[in-house]
């Protein structure tokens, strides 16, 4: 029997760490005081609930900043907490195991855009052939491409070739056919636009590359319509979400694969499974 975990209570914080590194690579004084504002409610949250043990992760904007270690102590001395900053691979699968919690796949490619980095896991045969992060997510890509709230089709070229210039020199043999199982807010976001756009039920969690391009255009063509439904549907987003299309759209076009399956678990569940299970 596979273990099994329920959710009690789930609260997020959007703060865009990544849109805090300066010209240096430092995270800046402004971004290390709203990291640990948030954190800092989640633990008295967390102590008000009786959790124990309380486990802490930080990810891709820390472990990219040039201070993140220094930042790490600091919040860790100040809030009583022994936090770690997961490496690339180590994050990767904690996804993998995220995903495998709700589908017990044995091929397949695990994708989870996140604002700082974008973890990719090719995993054949219930094994893992490749984990890691790569330096790009749908925040860092905005604040690098993007020059305005909604990209032009130029900018979406550009991420899209720069990302794909990473994938082709991980050099990944990706069988064609193979399921995407991504995860992470972008592809949720494109997720809700999606099932929005061509009218599916809220609950669908299938896409085809095809009609994610097709939607990715229209927003593009500057179809206002289109562009207010990002703004109501995914307000939070609306700057990240078309930078997310891109880089899930390069994933597709360099592999050839044609359907993604989108996982409401992450990488917090994934972690959170390998201390509780994997880990003893």
């Amino acid at each position: 029997k596979k273990e099994e975990f329920i959710l009690q209570h789930s609260e997020k914080k959007t703060i865009g760490l990544a849109a805090y590194i300066d010209a240096s690579g430092m995270l800046t004084k402004e971004g290390q005081d709203k990291a640990t504002s948030a954190i800092k409610k989640f633990v008295k949250t967390a102590k008000q609930m009786d959790v124990s043990p309380l486990y802490a992760i930080a990810t891709a904007s820390l472990r990219n900043a040039a201070n993140g270690e220094e930042v790490l102590a600091h919040i860790n001395q100040s809030l009583g907490l022994s936090m770690d900053i997961l490496t690339g691979e180590e994050e990767a699968i904690a996804d993998l195991h995220g995903v495998r919690m709700n589908i017990p796949f044995t091929d397949g490619l695990v994708v989870d855009i996140g604002g700082g980095s974008t973890e990719i896991v090719l995993y054949r045969n219930n094994k893992v052939i490749y984990a890691d992060a790569l330096p790009m997510g749908s925040l860092s890509a905005y604040t690098q491409f993007v020059q305005r709230i909604i990209p032009t089709a130029k900018e979406i070229k550009q991420i899209q070739k720069t990302f794909t210039g990473y994938l082709r020199a991980l050099d990944l043999k990706i069988p064609s056919r193979l399921m995407i199982y991504g995860l992470g807010g972008s592809i949720r976001a494109t997720r809700k636009l999606y099932n929005h756009f061509y009218d599916y039920e809220s609950l669908n969690v299938q896409m085809t590359k095809n009609q994610v391009q097709s939607l990715l255009n229209q927003v593009l063509s500057h179809n206002k319509e289109v562009q207010l439904d990002l703004v109501r549907l995914v307000p939070e987003r609306v700057h990240t979400v078309l930078p997310g299309i891109a880089i899930l759209q390069a994933i597709c076009q360099e592999y050839h694969l044609e359907e993604i399956t989108v996982n409401h678990h992450g990488v917090r569940e994934g972690y959170l499974y390998q201390k509780l299970y994997l880990d003893r």
